[in-house]
C-alpha cells in the first residue's frame, strides 16, 4: 500500500505565481512602511520645530526659509531628498 503525497499549497497553485504574488505584496508592505516612516520625521520637523532634528536640518538647509518652502540645495543627503518627497504628502494631508 502506498501513502499518497500530500501538498501543503492549494489545489490548482503554481508555486512560481504564489511566490511572485508574495513577493510583490512585500515590496509594497516595505514600501508604505517607509513612507510612513519618513512622514512621522517630516511631522516632527513641522509640529517640533526645537527638536534636535529639527534644529540640525533647519541650520543645514533652510535656515532662513520654513520646512514648507524649503529646497533641495546643493548637495542634500539621502535623508533630506525623501523627507523632500514626503513633504507634499504631509501638507497634501493637513489642509
Amino acid at each position: 500500500m502506498q501513502k499518497r503525497k500530500t501538498s501543503t499549497r492549494p489545489h490548482g497553485t503554481n508555486c512560481e505565481k504564489l511566490k511572485v504574488k508574495v513577493d510583490l505584496a512585500s515590496v509594497i508592505f516595505e514600501l508604505y512602511f517607509n513612507l510612513a516612516l519618513l512622514s512621522k520625521q517630516a511631522w516632527r520637523i513641522i509640529y517640533e520645530p526645537d527638536s534636535l532634528l529639527s534644529r540640525v536640518f533647519k541650520a543645514r538647509y533652510f535656515p532662513n526659509d520654513s520646512f514648507r518652502t524649503a529646497q533641495l540645495g546643493v548637495s542634500p543627503n539621502y535623508t533630506w531628498r525623501s523627507l523632500i518627497a514626503v513633504r507634499d504628502l504631509i501638507y497634501q494631508g493637513i489642509h
